[in-house]
Formats: C-alpha cells, structure tokens, sequence
C-alpha cells in the first residue's frame, strides 16, 4: 500500500510537472509538438546533452524522449482509472523536422512561371513568330552562320489594304508586338564582353618589350576607353516601327535605350501608344510618336502583357504557387493613352494545377485568358447599381477546348478572338508550337459557355446564346462611356447600343416564347428582366396573350410601367381618365338631356361589354358637340346649332341590345331599317377595337390600372 502511494505521489508530481510545461509552451505558441515536447525533457533530464551537437539537436531529443519510456509507462499504469488524463510518449509515427527535411521541402515547391510573350514561338528557333494577333504575324528569321543580319517580316491579315514589310534586324531582337500604329521590338541585355576584350590586350602586350608597370597602364587605359564607349547601353534596346507617317520617312522610327541592367520582359502597343515592362518592375509607356510616358511600379513580378486600341493589360505574380503547381497572378486593366487603371485583380481563372498560357482582347476589346488546361475565360463587367457608370469586374468561362480535342495529343495554339469565335492552330502529334517555316493552318471555335443541360431540349442553345449576348452588350455599354467626347458621339453610339440591344432582346425573345410554350411561367417571368426595349416588352405581352397566360401578361406589363414610365406620363394618364370617367356625367349637360333619360333608353350597364357599345350613343353626341363648339368659334352661323336640335328632337328607339354583336368587327346594320343615330362625318380615331383573346382593349386595361393608383 505504501509502495502504490508513493507511486501516485510521484506520478502525480510529474503529472503536475507536465501540466505546468504544456500550459507554458502553449502559451509560446509553438508549432511543432516534438521539438516542444524534446525539449522539456531535456529541461528534466539530468544528463541533457551541451551544444556541442547543433545541427543533431532534434535526434538527441528523440532519443532522450524514447529513453524515458519506462517512467512514462509507470505512470501511465498508476492512472489507469483516471480517464481524465492521458498521455502518449510513443513518437515513433511524428516526423522530426530539421534542416535536411526543410531543403527537401523547399525543393519540392513548384517555380513561378517565367515571363512569355502572347502567341509567339520559342527563342532558340532558327525562324520563329514574334507575335501573331488580329493585325498580323510578326516573323523572325536567324541567320545560319552568326555573321550576316537578321530579317523581321510582317504581314498583315488585310493583306488586301496594307502591303507586307520586311527590313533588317540589326540589334538581335527577342520580343515584338503588333498594334495599329506601328510595331514595337526589345532586344536583350547587351553582353560584357571585356573580359574577352582584356584576354586579346594582354596577348598583345605581352609580346611587348615592356616592363609590368607599362603594361597595367596600358591595360588600364584600354578598359577606360572602352567604359566610356559602351557607357549606358548595357540595358536592352526598344525599337518601334510606324507604319504610316506624314513626315520625313527616314524620322517616322524611333528607339532608345533603357537604363543599365535593366531587361525588358515584355512589350505591347495599340492606338497612339506603346508600352514596355521591365526586370526591375518597372511599366514604362510611350508616345506613339517616341515620348516618354509615366513609368510605374507592378504589383509583382511580370509574366505577360498585351494591348488593342487603347487598353493595355499587364499580368504578373502576386504570390508563390500553390503545391500543387496552381500559379497565383495578378492582372491590371489600363487605359494606355493616359495610364489611367480601369480594374485590378487575382486571375481567378487559372485551373488547379494550371498556368497561364495566352492573354489578348477581342474584337470588343473584352480582356480573354487562356490556361493551359485549354479553358478560355473573359474578363465581363456588370453595372452597378448605384447609378453611376462603374462596373464590377469578374472573370467568366467561355470555351472549354477539351471538349474539342479528338486525342490527348491535340491541342490547340490561340491566335485572337474574333466575333464570339476562337482563333487558333490546331496541333496534333503532341506538338507545342505551329513551325514558322510553313504557314500554318488556323480554324476556328465558337464561343460556348459550360452551362446546365435544362429540361427543355431546344432552349439550352438558346439560353447560352442569351446569356453571353448579355455580357457582350455590357462590355458595349462600358467601351460606350470611354469613347463618347461630345453630344454627336453620343447620339450615334446610343443607336448603335439599340440596335445591339435589339438584336439582344431577339434571342432572349425566342427563349421567351420556348418556355411560354412549356409552360414555365415563372421562368418566362424572369427572362423579361433581360429585355431592354420597350418594343421587345410589347411582343412579350402579345405572345403571353395569344398562349391564354393573362397572368404573365399583366405582370410583364407592370415590370414595363416601372421600367419605363415616366411622372409626366403617370399625370396625362390620370387626367385622361378624369375627363373620360366623367365624360356621361358632363356629356348630357351638352346635349341637354337628363342622366335619367338614359335609363329610360334601356341601355343597361351589365349588358355593356365594351366602351363602345354601351357609351356609343353618349360618346357621339359628345364629340359632335366638340365640334360645333369649335365650328361657333370659327363662323357664327345657326346651322349647327339647328342640326344639333333637329337631331335631339327626334323620336328615339328602345336600344335592343340582341341587335349588337359585340365580338363582331363591323356593325350591320339591315338596309331596311333607319339608323338610330346620324352618321358621323369622320370616324373618331380615339374609338377602341376588341382584343383577340380578351374581352378588354388596351385603353381600358390602361384605365383599370390608373383607377387602382388614384385609389
């Protein structure tokens, strides 16, 4: 008994003591269990090794751990019955991190992706494309044996209107890109060459008769002419040439100079501009003309750039890839003729494990990313809601080219994006990159959202279509508020905006009436919200007419009124239906007849189906007496006045109303038979016609609704 005392006391001492340390280390916040626990014991062994063995430091705690097995399995058998408390000291399965296990780490990390250039062909190809895009290709030919020039040649796609160019290549360029202005070229770091230089002088000296003093002078003197002639052409060299100019041909290029060690990784040019990102993270624009622009600072490091008309996009690294090789880039949107940013952000449409691969705009100036698994995104904006022109950016699928492969060999190399169409050279056999010698075959895919398969079958082309004709109309919307400068420009890219818009409202119309047909009101319902035109409103009213949905009719004609009402409108509508509801009342004050003489007529309010049966006789009277009050003003004679009382005087009729066919669209009347009331000289405009497929006319649909609001 007093042996099994003992022993609790002790474990439950060095229990205590374990406490204490764990809520110490806790309190450190120390990641790692093993070293934390290692090096309490070595805090508790007697025998705890020096600092002799620094980097063996994490082995000499395991072992310590593991030689102090017997005194944890004592403890652990006195606290059996305390469930409470447990503790394990078998650290076989925990690994120990050291210094070895941290390199094996860091080399297993995937690299950043180098810098590229946008649909062009490797450095080390005797003839390789500089860049290929929606103006034309750019070609380099190498010489075989290092001593001759260099060949640039540049084609044009409207082969038609621009002639192709040719000229020499006399400063080794590495990157080129096409715009409507010109093209733009870099060359590489210029290579040191005085240790080759100093190789060759002291050669020469040495067969010199010349003592060693008389020989470093000269060695000196020779390097020094040499800095002072190579001073500042170190970094890489931009060159940019114009296509057309209404100057002195000789002076329409331009080229300059960056400063030393600095390399270009990257050109683009557009309308009146050209731009040039560098090593250092530096993005330097310039003037079509040669001007220097502001020279700002990426985000992180460069990868690509691309440019048209007036927009420029630079993407570069914001952080290090994922495990599993995912690249973390950045893009920003900017306006090159004033260096102004439109957007920024992550490119969020790098597939796991994927890269980036090819960047350029289309024809509607939409931004277009391509990763190496071959899914093609767009970079869409949605305007806000605040009222203002702003616009939220995110990245939306567009293309998936999986689908378009016949084997895992094929692939396909990304020209432009053209029209809702892919661009590109299809490649087989496992080929990276078409061969620049030969002209290579481009085809092209149109643009297919990875939308759900819906239940209804010939809607789902229809509902993909509608969609991305959307995201295009808001890009037009966008590029409508940069390019509008004055009133006439605006009235003419308002027209051009309807026409899209129609041609807009015409798919989501035919999506329309698919659903109606399929009875999916509530789904037709939320596709009006994606109509535009007032017109396209009115067509959706007709088609939920003739398919018997009052319902849809009446609530897509509310979403009308709130879209496109106006409070003057709202006003004149209200009046107009005071004038008319008044109209019987005030009416028989001009003929000089009682509202009780109606009555007498037999002319019943259930039996009017119509405005324009029951009130025909009223409503006549009514506007004949407009008009001769219009005619006394114009000529005081009696006539009117006779020929309104001679027609008042007249015997009336009981009104049978078995004799009016209310759905008939002229009235018959017998030739026999008299007409019961004058023919009126003109045909009053103002007179409603009955629907097809209701028993109300607009007019009166328009009455009910501005009755509900005076209400």
């Amino acid at each position: 008994g007093e042996d099994n005392g003992g022993a609790a006391k002790s474990a439950t001492k060095k229990t205590s003591f374990v406490d204490d340390q764990a809520e110490e280390a806790d309190d450190n916040d120390e990641d790692d269990a093993t070293v934390d626990f290692s090096s309490l014991v070595h805090k508790h062994s007697a025998s705890s090794s020096s600092k002799d063995t620094a980097d063996g430091g994490d082995d000499a705690a395991f072992d310590d751990v593991n030689n102090n097995d017997d005194n944890d399995d004592m403890i652990n058998n006195n606290n059996d019955d305390d469930a409470d408390f447990e503790f394990d000291t078998n650290h076989d399965d925990i690994p120990v991190v050291g210094h070895s296990s941290i390199r094996t780490l860091q080399q297993q990390l995937p690299d950043p992706q180098p810098a590229f250039a946008p649909s062009s062909t490797p450095l080390d190809l005797p003839r390789r494309i500089m860049c290929w895009n929606h103006i034309g290709t750019v070609s380099l030919l190498r010489s075989d044996d290092g001593r001759t020039r260099n060949a640039v040649d540049i084609d044009f796609t409207d082969a038609a209107l621009r002639r192709p160019v040719s000229f020499t290549d006399n400063m080794n360029f590495i990157l080129g890109s096409l715009g409507e202005d010109g093209a733009v070229f870099a060359t590489d770091l210029k290579e040191d060459d005085n240790d080759e230089n100093d190789d060759e002088l002291g050669n020469i000296v040495d067969d010199l008769n010349m003592s060693e003093k008389t020989k470093a002078a000269v060695r000196r003197s020779q390097r020094r002419r040499a800095g002072d002639k190579g001073s500042g052409q170190s970094g890489s060299s931009i060159y940019f040439h114009r296509f057309e100019t209404f100057g002195a041909l000789r002076d329409k290029d331009w080229y300059l100079t960056l400063p030393d060690g600095e390399r270009a990784m990257g050109c683009a040019c557009g309308e009146g501009w050209a731009a040039v990102m560098t090593s250092r993270r530096f993005l330097r624009f310039f003037t079509a003309g040669g001007n220097q622009g502001p020279v700002l600072w990426l985000k992180g490091e460069p990868i690509t750039m691309v440019g048209r008309s007036q927009f420029l996009a630079v993407f570069y690294h914001e952080s290090s890839p994922l495990l599993d090789g995912t690249q973390k880039i950045g893009f920003t949107l900017y306006d090159a003729t004033t260096a102004r940013e439109i957007t920024s952000g992550s490119t969020s449409c790098i597939s796991a494990g994927s890269s980036l691969s090819w960047a350029g705009f289309s024809n509607d100036c939409s931004l277009m990313a391509m990763d190496n698994d071959g899914m093609l995104s767009m970079l869409v904006g949605v305007p806000c809601d605040d009222g203002t022109d702003k616009f939220s950016w995110e990245w939306s699928p567009m293309l998936d080219t999986v689908g378009h492969r016949k084997s895992k060999d094929d692939n396909f190399w990304p020209v432009t994006i053209q029209d809702g169409k892919f661009v590109c050279v299809p490649l087989k056999g496992g080929n990276e990159h078409p061969d620049a010698a030969r002209r290579p075959v481009t085809t092209t895919l149109s643009l297919r959202m990875p939308l759900a398969r819906t239940t209804i079958e010939k809607g789902h082309a229809l509902e993909e279509l509608s969609v991305r004709a959307n995201l295009a109309l808001n890009q037009k919307k966008f590029m409508n508020g940069i390019i509008a400068v004055d009133d006439a420009d605006e009235e003419e890219l308002q027209e051009e905006y309807d026409a899209l818009s129609a041609q807009v409202d015409k798919v989501t119309l035919k999506l329309f009436m698919t659903t109606v047909e399929a009875g999916k009101v509530e789904r037709s319902l939320d596709l009006v919200d994606r109509l535009h035109l007032e017109k396209s409103f009115d067509i959706a009213i007709r088609v939920a007419d003739q398919m018997n949905h009052r319902n849809l009719s009446d609530r897509i004609e509310d979403i009308k009124d709130r879209k496109f009402a106006e409070p003057q409108e709202e006003e004149e509508a209200e009046e107009d239906y005071d004038e008319s509801a008044n109209s019987s009342h005030y009416g028989n004050h001009f003929t000089g007849e009682s509202p009780q003489a109606h009555l007498d007529d037999g002319t019943e309010d259930s039996r009017r189906i119509s405005p324009d049966v029951g009130s025909r006789l009223g409503k006549r009277t009514l506007e004949d007496t407009y008009d001769e009050h219009d005619e006394d003003d114009e000529d005081p004679s009696p006539k009117p006045v006779k020929q309104r009382t001679r027609f008042d005087l007249q015997p009336k009729k009981k009104f049978n109303p078995t004799q009016m066919n209310p759905f008939a669209k002229k009235k018959l009347e017998s030739p026999g038979k008299r007409s019961v009331t004058p023919k009126s000289p003109a045909k009053s405009p103002n007179r409603s016609s009955l629907s097809r497929t209701s028993t109300f006319s607009k007019q009166s649909r328009e009455q009910s609704k501005v009755a509900r609001r005076i209400m």
